[in-house]
């Protein structure tokens, strides 16, 4: 197409062209903004209708939790974190099986034991060992050869287990490494 316009109404065509572009591009992003907007207001209105809902349930819950007896789910919730820490230190203490075989490795000539008792402590398990011995020798011999065990950090020998010649009722409590 030939244009035979001068060349300053050729400028001024386009920029009336170019205004009239910016214009109806305007307008169209204003149409577009006021129409989402307009779509947008169900969705703001559900949030804070949830909001509200949200903070009055909230509210009904903490009355209901203080009018219940807070102090026993707060006890029951103490109990239950104890819990959880022993549980925490069980993969790092021996188990019950590998500790009662150290135990039981010890030669006990004349030792006849009738209770292990298994207890974790922290880091270290502590084992009570009950039982008879024949005399006052073997008991002690018993007690020396556990306390040259690698695995056992300490025995304690109560002296009241030597209070009878014969037929000793004893209680000896081992701690192990971990």
């Amino acid at each position: 197409m030939i244009n035979l316009l001068p060349e300053h109404s050729k400028h001024r065509f386009k920029r009336m062209y170019l205004l009239r572009l910016l214009s109806l591009s305007l307008f169209t992003g204003a149409i577009l903004f006021v129409i989402h907007s307009i779509l947008l207001v169900p969705s703001y209105v559900f949030l804070q209708e949830r909001v509200i809902s949200q903070e009055i349930e909230k509210e009904f819950l903490g009355r209901t939790l203080a009018a219940s007896g807070s102090e026993e789910v707060e006890e029951r919730l103490r109990i239950l974190n104890k819990n959880l820490s022993l549980l925490e230190t069980l993969p790092m203490q021996p188990l019950f099986v590998a500790a009662t075989e150290e135990v039981l490795e010890v030669s006990r000539i004349g030792i006849k034991i009738t209770q292990i008792t298994y207890s974790p402590k922290d880091a270290n398990v502590q084992i009570s060992v009950r039982g008879i011995a024949t005399d006052r020798d073997s008991l002690r011999s018993f007690a020396k050869r556990l306390e040259e065990r690698e695995k056992i950090i300490g025995v304690d020998f109560p002296i009241g287990n030597l209070s009878r010649e014969k037929d000793l009722p004893f209680t000896i409590s081992i701690i192990l490494e971990s």
